[in-house]
């Protein structure tokens, strides 16, 4: 079984540059999350080419998971079949897709894959090339859906902060935003920091790495975080900590997290 270490540099880059004018305002698919459970244990997906050319899909499905530091790791997997495999599309038409679980069961918790669909070169200006993956997720639904997401602050190193998303529901989330706050004793505030989210698998842990400047760092007592997710509620904790202090720290940030496969025009 090969593994994969999601770094596409270019999943679903649906822009002008890419695809010529009309794929910036013209979407490529009828939609970004495919979703089966006993009720609906298939989903069609149509896809569109907007130019003036053909082009050819080759599709691929694979399991996803998170690594202990919230890094999404892509498997080889049989439990979803796609077909066609091979989709050839004429300029301004469009073509659908069926995907179905080989064997679906129901489990306690969410099951999570990626649709990969990678295009035929690409012929560009100048004689260049190019080749385009688009990652779509696919979730096979728990016999129960349920919510419960856990934040958690420790000291890392001095002047870094370890901050922990555990996602202990049944069900994936998507985080919109998470934003850090630091006040002094006096609760007067010292930074406010925010940071884009990304998924947290059914079970699975995100971490971030936050550097804290040594100015802020040494009047830090209390700190306070917000989940923006995307069903529009909000997770928040506040945690009293006292902070030790690595003076060459100059400025405070969200340190960047583990690569991670970019969504399908936010597709959740």
């Amino acid at each position: 079984m090969r593994t994969y270490i999601c770094i596409y540099v270019c999943i679903l880059l649906i822009c002008a540059a890419c695809y010529g004018a009309t794929s910036a305002v013209q979407p490529l698919f009828d939609h970004t999350t495919i979703v089966l459970h006993r009720s609906n244990p298939s989903d069609h997906l149509r896809i569109f080419n907007n130019e003036t050319f053909p082009v050819r899909w080759v599709t691929q499905v694979v399991r996803w998971y998170m690594d202990e530091d919230g890094r999404d790791i892509l498997n080889d997997t049989d439990d979803i079949v796609v077909s066609p495999k091979y989709i050839d599309i004429a300029p301004n038409g469009s073509a659908i897709i069926l995907i179905r679980p080989s064997i679906l069961i129901a489990e306690d918790t969410e099951n999570a894959y990626r649709l990969l669909l990678k295009a035929d070169p690409i012929k560009q200006k100048d004689n260049i090339y190019a080749t385009f993956t688009h990652s779509l997720p696919i979730f096979v639904n728990a016999r129960q859906n349920s919510s419960s997401v856990n934040v958690e602050l420790i000291q890392e190193n001095r002047g870094k902060i370890l901050l922990s998303i555990a996602n202990k529901g049944a069900t994936h989330e998507f985080i919109e935003e998470i934003s850090l706050s630091a006040t002094d004793r006096q609760r007067s505030k010292l930074f406010n920091i925010t940071e884009p989210g990304w998924y947290i698998l059914s079970n699975h842990i995100r971490r971030y790495t936050v550097s804290v400047e040594s100015n802020y760092c040494v009047k830090v007592a209390h700190l306070d975080v917000e989940l923006r997710l995307h069903n529009s509620s909000h997770v928040t904790m506040t945690q009293s900590l006292q902070l030790s202090c690595d003076y060459s720290i100059n400025e405070t940030k969200f340190d960047r997290v583990g690569s991670h496969v970019s969504p399908a025009s936010q597709g959740k």
